[in-house]
């Protein structure tokens, strides 16, 4: 089996260097998805906690600035570098990986370079003048590009109408796909460097090869990112370059992103999960924009710390591993997380409401306590995709 890349586009340093509350929506769902389905569906399923965009214009800028201090382009880069390493919030939301993907990377480079020669020299690449333009025309009559959305699994189901919009609507006019900046990929051909969201569109092919891909973003991401990928793969692969599209909403946050501090929010790993569940707890397929409320952060610690609590009377049990309920799995599958947090909360609190019981009536035998302990271990073992920390703090607790 391939391995499945979660893959979201890579974001600008210059613009996004620091992780918000908004970053942090998408980069916990995806590890979600990624862990579930890893844990759950037997996948060897990734998801690149740290994705970023180095090349363009505001790159060029700084490089003729001569207060920068940047001289070189390898000056900007581990400028670049050390930007991304001193950013500590990404590796505080106990993401499963926190592997680094950039567009200045060597193989990354030298792969969407030799998918540039290729494309020119199939004739889906028209040089004008200089510069480079994508001929979706010429892609779109030798490709099914219809048929090729057909099977793609999208979430939410609705973006279907989206894309196939987009081909018959923005297959007419070519898309530039080279730039007049000095700080990108070399255009391994004469004329200007290739552009920078060519190389974003192709990159995940040459740091992941022979994967699956599930690609991420946002509305505005599908129209520019996910579109000219399908486009430049469809040309090169006769196939999508992804099976699977996931579409997130536009997060809202109650006051505004500013007022969400995550260093001051995420005091330890526990907090990490709480800030998990709160976001999870948020999604919508339905809704194409989500509110964040703050007062849900007290929901969210209540669950974490009545999970994490409930071990103790469980003290000695034997650990194991139960399969997940089936509601559980169709819910999952369907991302319908708020779904699945409200019964696993109700989970939990049975059975702490039947501990009580069992202690108030004198009742607590090593029988009640089998039941009750295996019941509690299933429900841990569900939530851990979502909160992590407190999953292995209760296995921990009981090995």
């Amino acid at each position: 089996m391939k391995q499945r890349i979660i893959a979201n586009p890579p974001l600008g340093i210059y613009t996004n260097a620091k992780t918000h509350i908004g970053h942090a929506f998408f980069l916990v769902l995806l590890d979600v998805v990624s862990r579930y389905r890893r844990k759950f569906k037997g996948q060897e399923s990734i998801f690149p906690g740290r994705s970023y965009n180095f090349y363009g214009r505001r790159g060029d800028l700084l490089l003729k600035d001569s207060g920068s201090g940047i001289n070189s382009a390898e000056d900007l880069e581990i400028a670049n570098l050390n930007t991304v390493y001193s950013d500590t919030v990404r590796g505080m939301l106990n993401l499963s990986s926190l592997d680094l993907l950039t567009d200045t990377d060597k193989n990354v480079g030298e792969g969407v370079s030799e998918d540039f020669k290729e494309l020119y020299e199939s004739g889906y690449i028209k040089r004008i003048n200089g510069s480079y333009f994508l001929s979706p025309a010429d892609i779109k009559s030798h490709s099914d590009l219809q048929g090729f959305i057909k099977g793609i699994k999208l979430h939410p189901s609705r973006i279907e109408g989206e894309l196939e919009r987009m081909i018959r609507e923005n297959t007419s006019n070519l898309i530039q796909i080279s730039k007049p900046t000095g700080y990108s990929l070399k255009n391994p051909l004469r004329g200007q460097n290739i552009g920078p969201l060519f190389v974003l569109a192709n990159l995940w092919d040459h740091k992941y090869p022979e994967s699956d891909y599930t690609i991420a973003g946002s509305n505005s991401v599908m129209t520019k990112y996910i579109f000219l990928r399908i486009l430049c793969r469809s040309a090169l692969e006769s196939s999508p370059g992804m099976d699977e599209i996931i579409i997130w909403p536009k997060i809202i946050p109650e006051g505004g992103i500013s007022e969400w501090d995550l260093k001051e929010i995420i005091k330890d790993e526990y907090h990490s999960d709480m800030i998990r569940y709160l976001l999870l707890s948020s999604y919508s397929e339905s809704k194409q924009k989500v509110f964040l409320e703050k007062n849900k952060l007290k929901s969210a610690r209540n669950f974490v710390y009545l999970v994490a609590n409930m071990r103790k009377p469980f003290k000695g049990i034997a650990s194991s591993q139960q399969k997940p309920s089936e509601s559980y799995i169709k819910d999952m599958d369907n991302f319908d997380f708020p779904k699945v947090l409200a019964e696993l909360n109700q989970e939990f609190r049975r059975i702490s409401n039947k501990i009580n019981h069992y202690r108030d009536n004198k009742d607590w035998t090593d029988s009640n306590k089998e039941i009750l302990g295996k019941e509690y271990l299933k429900a841990v073992n569900m939530s851990e995709p979502i909160t992590p920390s407190t999953a292995k703090l209760v296995n921990d607790y009981l090995r």
